[in-house]
């Protein structure tokens, strides 16, 4: 028998460009030619072809925000009724680009965080400065408000190095008041090296 179906969650990766060069990330070892934005037009097309689409999410290897067409992405997607968030390291959350991305309407944006303290946060998201995400995400709350959309969450890589700062996120986190805190794993890409390279930062079996 022939079954038919159609696609109804999508990850569409808007960019590989990204700010931050995180120790456990693959990112910074991308080749050159292989960093780039997706355009608006590219980006139509595929909503094109995805007719009956209910959930997306804007996200991959790189940084969202980066993208300087991300707001119109978000807009093109809700025009069309599709639930559309992304995760970001929170270091481009400005008040003019938050707000542009509440007007819109996104339904959920999860911030990064992988350490309570500067010291830990910046050892391992290289490139960031933990005092400027605090403040975007800070920023982000006052602006949702009591507004439904879009949902914040805070993403926490655990590994032995930062597990200890997990009590303390909690507490900034709620602090925040960002009602959501998720922690998952260390990510090997599928690579050798990598699980190599991390095997000592891996939490549980």
């Amino acid at each position: 028998e022939e079954v038919k179906g159609q696609i109804l969650y999508a990850q569409i990766e808007p960019t590989t460009f990204c700010n931050f060069r995180c120790s456990q990330c693959d990112n910074p070892l991308f080749p050159k030619e292989r960093l780039q934005h997706m355009s608006l037009v590219q980006f139509r097309q595929i909503l094109d072809r995805l007719p009956r689409l209910v959930k997306m999410s804007l996200v991959g290897i790189g940084e969202p925000l980066l993208n300087p067409t991300i707001v119109e992405m978000g807009r093109a997607a809700k025009q069309r009724g599709i639930l559309v968030g992304f995760a970001t390291n929170g270091s481009l959350l400005t008040p003019t680009r938050t707000k542009a991305l509440i007007n819109v309407g996104l339904d959920w944006i999860n911030v990064s965080m992988d350490g309570a303290t500067p010291e830990t946060f910046e050892r391992i998201r290289l490139g960031g400065k933990f005092d400027v995400v605090v403040k975007n995400l800070k920023g982000l709350m006052a602006m949702v408000g009591r507004r439904r959309r879009p949902k914040v969450s805070v993403w926490f890589v655990a590994m032995q190095s930062n597990l200890p700062e997990l009590p303390a996120l909690v507490r900034l986190v709620h602090e925040l008041g960002v009602p959501k805190l998720c922690v998952q794993g260390v990510h090997t890409w599928g690579k050798d090296p990598w699980k190599a390279k991390l095997q000592f930062e891996q939490v549980g079996d």
